[in-house]
């Protein structure tokens, strides 16, 4: 009876094996601050605040830092990366800004909002771009942007930068 119930047990820990979930992806900053690209196309995106939005390449920063001017033309967010297994595997995963508390307000459209967000793809284990850049002068809001990357709704990165009137 001592060896069955032996037995009985070896086969069940296959079973528990199976059972664990994978482990869940984390993110973490490479760099933030002030960056230069090149915008090869702008698509008309209704649900974004300004619109548009601005598909890059080239991307290239120029201080990293959590401090960066309210000026017109002026680039800036983060680049992070996708921790965890497996390696290689296209995520979608949500990218979400929280301006300052007074938010934003397109004056041709009268939309106000707090935030805006989008999904983005990423590929685990490689580095992606959170960004935006100031192209209209009603975005020049000083105080704190915050900078969220989620992944079906669970916060994976929350990273502050402050806009200053310079």
């Amino acid at each position: 009876m001592t060896c069955l119930r032996g037995y009985a047990v070896l086969l069940t820990l296959p079973v528990f094996a199976s059972c664990t979930s994978p482990p869940t992806p984390s993110a973490r900053v490479v760099w933030s601050g002030v960056y230069t690209a090149n915008v090869d196309r702008r698509v008309v995106h209704p649900e974004a605040i300004v619109g548009t939005r601005a598909y890059v390449s080239a991307v290239r920063p120029l201080q990293d830092t959590r401090v960066v001017p309210a000026q017109l033309g002026t680039r800036f967010g983060l680049q992070y990366e996708i921790v965890g297994p497996p390696r290689g595997t296209v995520v979608t995963l949500q990218a979400k800004n929280i301006f300052p508390a007074v938010g934003l307000t397109n004056p041709v459209t009268g939309r106000h909002a707090t935030f805006d967000e989008r999904d983005v793809q990423c590929i685990v284990g490689t580095k992606c771009l959170h960004g935006r850049g100031f192209s209209e002068p009603w975005e020049l809001v000083p105080g704190v942007w915050t900078f969220q990357i989620l992944l079906n709704g669970r916060l994976l990165l929350s990273h502050d930068i402050e806009v200053v009137i310079p």
